[in-house]
């Protein structure tokens, strides 16, 4: 019982992390960096290490949201009618217009972020990076660093 809570406590806490897990793949050699991005509401932290290399990277990303916002629906109509009050005898006719409107927020549909890791040996690689907002994000996008070669990032 103590293992079972273990187990469903540590999936619990992973999946409640604050970054999410990724890979950066550089695109002269070949090589897979593991990568990690912290998830935001804007500004938030990414890391990633060379394991051929050894170095180290530590940044810092800004994104911003695309699309979503305020939908207005308005609507109108006219109305036309008759009743009969059978007490009195009398027919009525009944006319007039009606309108309508609702309101409702859509969520942002994408976010487009640029960042920058720095490496403890020297390397600065700029990404570009479009991300699906969500529960779990999802994202990809391609960077370049200082010495030329060129980055994608997935995550």
């Amino acid at each position: 019982m103590k293992r079972l809570f273990s187990i469903v406590a540590t999936l619990i806490l992973t999946a409640c992390g604050t970054t999410l897990p990724g890979k950066l793949y550089s695109l002269q050699d070949g090589v897979v960096m593991d990568f990690q991005i912290e998830k935001s509401h804007g500004t938030g932290g990414m890391y990633a290490q060379n394991n051929k290399t050894g170095e180290k990277f530590t940044g810092q990303y800004t994104g911003t949201y695309k699309g979503g916002g305020m939908e207005t629906t308005i609507g109108s109509g006219s109305y036309r009618g008759s009743s009969t009050s059978y007490t009195t005898g009398s027919m009525y006719q009944h006319s007039g217009n009606i309108s309508s409107s609702s309101t409702k927020f859509m969520p942002p549909s994408d976010a487009t972020a640029r960042g920058v890791l720095m490496g403890d040996n020297g390397t600065v690689i700029e990404l570009y990076m479009e991300i699906r907002p969500g529960i779990v994000p999802k994202g990809h996008g391609e960077g370049i660093d200082n010495k030329g070669n060129r980055y994608q990032v997935q995550f």
